[in-house]
C-alpha cells in the first residue's frame, strides 16, 4: 500500500512539474522577440498541452503595408500541411471500404500521364501517402518515375495530386466537397477549404518576402490537394486534436498512420508514415509536416505519448528558420527533420542582402571576402551576386550595388556579364562616360556581341545612326532613358537615349513595319507622350506604336 502511495505521489509531482514548467514559459515574449529576430512580420500559433488546446497566440501584422494585426481567425496558406489534412480524408475512404491501401490506383483511375511506363500500375495510396510512390515532387515537363514505387522515400506532391483524382472519380465529387464532409464539417474547421471562400476577404494574412515586403496574396481558385489549403491555426490544431485523441478513425488506423512505412535516406531516426512525417528524438516519437509555398510557411507538431503538439503558420519567407528555437524553449527538444531540410541556416544572398540592408559597406560582407577583398567563390558564385544586385537595386541600395559590382569585378576580372552588368549600372546612375569604359571592356571579352555593340552606337563620342529617331523633351532630370520594344525583344539596355540640347534622343535602323515600343525611365516603363497611338499587349500592358514606312 506504502508503495502505491509513493508511485501516485511522484506521479502527482510529475504532473505538477511539467504543469509549473508550462505556466512559467513567457509565450507572448519569446514569440515577439522571436518573429523581430527571425524578421517575420506576422504569426499564429496553438500549443498543445494534456490533448487540449493550452495556449492560441497571434503576433505581428497581416501585411506590413497597413500594420493590421494577426488575430486568430486569420487566414493563412497551409502550403504542404495541405496533405496530411487530406491523408485523414483518405483513411476514412479506406475505412468505409472506397478505397485500399494496396490496390494500385490504376485499377480504380489509369494516369494517361504514363502510357508508356507500366511500372507506374505499382503505384498504391499507402505509397503516396509515405511518399514512396517514385513520382517527383512537381513535374518539370513530361511526368516521370524518379524510381521504382515503394523502393525507397521521394517527397511528391504529384502524388498526392493523382490521389486526389482518383478519389474524385470513385466518389463522384469535388475534392473540396468531399473535404467538407469528411474533415472540416465534423471537426469544426469552419475557415478552412482548398479554394478561397469570399469569407476569408475579411481576415487573411499577406505574404512577404525574406525582407519583409509584401508580395500579392494568391487565392486559389482549382484546388491543389499538396499545397492549396487556406486555414487558421485555430482550425489546424483541430485536426491536430483529432489525431491526438484518436478522434473520427478506429483505433487501428491511427496505429498505421504512426507506423513508419519508409525510411528516409540513411537518417537513423526519420521516416514517413500514412500521411505525417515521424521523428524520433529523447523526448520520444512524434509526427511533424512543414509547409513551404516559398513566402508563406507552416509547421506542425505533436508528440502523441506525450499528448502535446504545436502548429504554427507565418506570413513570411523566414517562418521556418525560427521552428528550431520554438522547439526547444515549447518542449526542450530537437528538430531534426527541420535541421535536414536546412531551414535554420541562412543562405549567403540572404545574409548579404540582410547585412546591406543595414550598412552598405564592405565590413558588411565580411564573411564572404577573401583578404584580397575579393569574394569567397567557395561561399558565393558570380551568379549569386547578380540576385543580390537585383534586390539591392529594388530598395535602392544604391551604395551597395556598386560596391558589390566592383568587388564583382576585381573577383572576375574576365567575366562580360561582371563588366555588362557593370555597365548597365552606371548607366542607370547617369554616369554614361564610365558606363561606356565598361561596355568597351565587355566588347574586348565578347566581341560578337550584338546588345553591347549596339549600346555603345549610341553613346558618346559615337555619332548616331538610323533611319527612326526617338525623342524625349521631358524628365529632364532623369538620370537613365532608353527605349525597349519588340525590335529589340523588350530589352531595357539596348537602344539608350543620349541628353543632347535639351531632350533625350537616340536613332536605330528598322525596316518597314509597325512596331511596339515604350520609353525607359530610371527603369519605368512609359508611353511616348508625343504618340497617341497604343495598342494592349497579351498580358493587358499598354504600349506605343510606332509606323515605320
Amino acid at each position: 500500500m506504502k508503495q502505491i502511495k509513493y508511485n501516485l505521489s511522484i506521479i502527482f509531482i510529475t504532473f505538477i512539474t511539467a504543469s509549473s514548467a508550462f505556466a512559467q514559459k513567457n509565450y507572448p515574449t519569446f514569440f515577439n522577440q522571436t518573429i523581430k529576430k527571425y524578421n517575420v512580420p506576422g504569426l499564429s500559433v496553438v500549443i498543445i498541452r494534456d490533448n487540449k488546446v493550452a495556449y492560441t497566440g497571434t503576433f505581428g501584422v497581416k501585411a506590413t503595408d497597413t500594420d493590421e494585426p494577426v488575430s486568430s481567425n486569420t487566414v493563412f496558406s497551409a502550403a504542404s500541411l495541405s496533405k496530411p489534412c487530406f491523408a485523414y480524408a483518405v483513411m476514412k475512404l479506406v475505412e468505409a471500404g472506397k478505397i485500399s491501401l494496396d490496390k494500385p490506383l490504376y485499377q480504380y483511375l489509369p494516369n494517361p500521364d504514363f502510357a508508356s511506363d507500366e511500372n507506374y500500375k505499382k503505384i498504391t495510396t499507402r505509397m503516396i501517402l509515405s511518399h514512396s510512390s517514385g513520382l517527383p515532387n512537381w513535374r518539370n515537363g513530361k511526368l516521370k518515375l524518379r524510381f521504382e514505387p515503394g523502393k525507397k522515400f521521394g517527397y511528391s506532391g504529384e502524388g498526392f495530386v493523382y490521389l486526389m483524382k482518383v478519389i474524385e472519380h470513385i466518389l463522384q465529387k469535388p475534392i473540396n466537397d468531399v473535404m467538407q464532409t469528411l474533415v472540416f464539417q465534423p471537426l469544426g474547421m469552419q475557415r478552412s477549404s482548398y479554394v478561397w471562400q469570399d469569407s476569408f476577404d475579411s481576415d487573411y494574412a499577406t505574404p512577404h518576402d525574406y525582407l519583409s515586403c509584401t508580395k500579392p496574396k494568391n487565392k486559389p481558385r482549382k484546388v491543389n490537394i499538396a499545397s492549396s489549403l487556406q486555414t487558421t491555426a485555430s482550425d489546424y490544431a483541430r485536426l491536430m486534436l483529432a489525431i491526438l485523441n484518436k478522434k473520427g478513425l478506429k483505433s487501428r488506423t491511427f496505429k498505421d498512420i504512426l507506423r513508419p512505412q519508409i525510411k528516409l535516406d540513411k537518417s537513423e531516426n526519420l521516416f514517413w508514415g500514412l500521411g505525417w512525417g515521424l521523428q524520433q528524438t529523447n523526448k520520444g516519437k512524434s509526427i511533424w509536416q512543414w509547409g513551404d509555398n516559398g513566402i508563406f510557411k507552416a509547421y506542425a507538431l505533436a508528440y502523441p505519448s506525450r499528448k502535446e503538439g504545436i502548429v504554427l503558420f507565418a506570413n513570411s519567407f523566414n517562418g521556418l528558420r525560427m521552428i528550431p528555437e520554438v522547439t526547444d524553449y515549447v518542449f526542450e527538444d530537437k528538430s531534426p527533420a527541420i535541421e535536414r531540410l536546412g531551414y535554420h541556416k541562412l543562405r549567403p544572398t540572404q545574409r548579404m542582402v540582410e547585412n546591406l540592408m543595414r550598412n552598405e559597406h564592405k565590413q558588411a560582407i565580411g564573411f564572404c571576402i577573401n583578404e584580397d577583398g575579393t569574394f569567397d567563390t567557395k561561399k558565393i558564385k558570380e551568379r549569386y551576386v547578380y540576385n543580390v544586385v537585383r534586390q539591392l537595386n529594388w530598395h535602392q541600395k544604391y551604395a551597395a550595388v556598386r560596391m558589390l559590382l566592383q568587388t564583382n569585378l576585381q573577383t572576375f576580372p574576365k567575366s562580360f556579364r561582371a563588366h555588362k552588368v557593370y555597365g548597365d549600372f552606371l548607366m542607370t546612375r547617369g554616369e554614361v562616360k564610365e558606363a561606356r569604359n565598361a561596355y568597351l571592356k565587355a566588347q574586348q571579352l565578347k566581341p560578337n556581341d550584338k546588345l553591347v555593340a549596339g549600346i555603345l552606337k549610341q553613346l558618346p563620342p559615337q555619332k548616331q545612326v538610323g533611319n527612326v529617331t526617338f525623342r524625349l523633351s521631358d524628365y529632364h532630370y532623369a538620370k537613365r532613358v532608353s527605349v525597349t520594344g519588340d525590335f529589340n525583344n523588350w530589352d531595357k539596355t539596348a537602344l539608350p537615349l543620349v541628353r543632347k540640347r535639351g531632350a533625350w534622343t537616340g536613332k536605330i535602323n528598322l525596316k518597314p513595319g509597325k512596331y511596339k515600343y515604350k520609353f525607359v525611365i530610371d527603369g519605368i516603363g512609359v508611353l511616348d507622350p508625343k504618340h497617341t497611338n497604343t495598342g494592349v499587349g497579351e498580358y493587358g500592358s499598354i504600349h506605343s506604336i510606332l509606323v515605320v514606312k
